[in-house]
């Protein structure tokens, strides 16, 4: 049998000077992770913290109540700073209102002359790596707020990251119907007919240890990703390193494998049994529509493959097209209107656009609103452009 020896202690009960240097060095690599952790790594904070251990505290339970069974909410009055966004670096100010939702305190009935609308989907309208105001909701409503001038004009951003078509519905039960809506646009991400990947990973960000260590938290989220990697998961994200190696801006082929190996994220949207649970969301969303007495239009929101390869490739758009029209739901494509501005930047991940690319979707898509679904006669800025204004030529992006 092995003996381990316990630290000798000095006789006046201290720890030895070997021990001590030992230990102070141990804190002070600790203490130097940390800090390289907090000026690299993305964590959540209070914005106003009240006191010393709120101060230090990262990552608590600030922003997203989680449910494995009724997904992601945000929660109502969270004020936070989500610190060095790892998709643009910037540290970006979230605040909730009361309801739960990424905007500003809107009353639950509408005022006279008003025109709201509520805004649902995931990442693409969250839009938590970016200053709210470039978000498509506010660019949505300034460009509404231009055409109808003698109106009150609300774009309620009801967008959480991470969740899909049946969370939708979800918070448009719980909470969006308490706004009253005019008109519920919906934001289809084309893996909207899946379950959130975080469903199944159950991220925790490490207890105690975790809530007040940026380092300590990042450590435990990797352990946890790494299992949840090694199991059926993790084959929702063998596309990601395939993106780079594979042509698919150029070969259709290439292309067509891309969307294969990215069958259980967004490639599900060119699979056949895929649209089942869509079919079944937009019955329920009919009915509520029915009852409730809004319009519904619906938005497909296309990946940056579809937007920068040479050839088109639309066929999720037009199955979303096809079902729209049977359910009596007003149809926008995305597809047609960035694809001119391939040349630019308009993403930064497979979802989520620069700000950009939420200016260059607002205009066209408030002229889509005002014109198919609200369908008033607006006080139109003569300055302000229409659609035709917009590129339409794909030869002309340089």
């Amino acid at each position: 049998m092995i003996i381990i020896p316990r630290p000798r202690a000095s006789e006046s009960g201290r720890l030895s000077p070997a021990v001590s240097i030992i230990l102070a060095a141990s804190l002070m690599i600790f203490l130097g992770v940390e800090i390289f952790a907090r000026s690299n790594s993305t964590y959540t904070e209070l914005m106003h913290p009240k006191n010393l251990m709120q101060h230090l505290e990262v990552n608590g339970d600030f922003l997203i109540d989680f449910d494995e069974h009724s997904g992601r909410r945000l929660y109502p009055d969270a004020r936070v700073v989500l610190r060095h966004h790892y998709l643009t670096g910037l540290d970006v100010p979230i605040m909730v209102n009361a309801l739960g939702f990424r905007d500003d305190e809107i009353p639950l009935g509408k005022r006279d002359n008003e025109l709201r609308v509520l805004l649902l989907g995931d990442s693409f309208v969250f839009a938590d790596h970016i200053p709210v105001k470039e978000s498509l909701s506010e660019q949505l409503q300034k460009a509404l707020a231009d055409t109808y001038q003698d109106r009150i004009v609300e774009v309620v951003n009801a967008g959480v990251s991470d969740i899909g078509l049946t969370e939708y519905v979800n918070i448009l039960k719980d909470r969006g119907i308490e706004h009253s809506p005019d008109y519920v646009l919906v934001a289809f991400s084309l893996d909207d007919s899946l379950r959130p990947w975080s469903v199944g990973l159950g991220l925790t960000s490490g207890g105690f240890l975790g809530r007040y260590s940026v380092a300590a938290s990042a450590f435990f989220r990797y352990l946890a990703i790494r299992r949840w990697l090694e199991g059926d998961y993790g084959k929702r994200f063998r596309w990601v390193s395939s993106q780079y190696s594979l042509d698919w801006a150029h070969s259709k082929e290439a292309f067509d494998q891309l969307v294969n190996l990215a069958e259980y994220d967004w490639g599900a949207a060119w699979k056949d049994d895929s649209w089942d649970s869509v079919i079944k969301n937009f019955i329920e969303l009919k009915q509520l529509s029915k009852k409730h007495g809004f319009k519904i239009a619906v938005m497909a929101v296309p990946v940056p493959y579809q937007v920068g390869a040479e050839f088109v490739d639309d066929v999720p758009q037009k199955k979303l097209a096809a079902l729209c029209s049977e359910m009596g739901f007003a149809f926008f494509d995305l597809l047609p209107v960035l694809r001119p501005f391939r040349a630019e930047e308009l993403f930064y991940d497979h979802n989520r656009l620069t700000p950009f690319g939420y200016k260059t979707i607002g205009e066209p898509l408030a002229k889509f609103l005002s014109e198919e679904v609200i369908r008033e006669a607006p006080k139109i800025v003569e300055s302000r452009k229409t659609l035709s204004a917009w590129k339409t030529d794909e030869s002309d992006v340089k």
